[in-house]
């Protein structure tokens, strides 16, 4: 879960290119960068506990939850 939402929340909250994120974490493709952000995309989607995973993990990031 984490790696995932490491890269989509790098592009699309953090606006950065998606060459920098792939650069950022450990030199990975741009592609892997496409394929991660889709992924996440789709599960929020579709999957329930994923979605509150991701919530959570978010929240506690930037510190919203202790």
């Amino acid at each position: 879960l984490f790696p995932y939402t490491t890269l989509f929340r790098s592009v699309k909250e953090m606006k950065l290119p998606q060459e920098e994120v792939g650069r950022l974490l450990g030199g990975r493709d741009h592609t892997t960068v496409i394929h991660a952000r889709d992924k996440v995309v789709e599960k929020l989607e579709t999957d329930e506990q994923f979605r509150r995973e991701f919530d959570l993990l978010k929240r506690k990031v930037t510190g919203a939850v202790h």
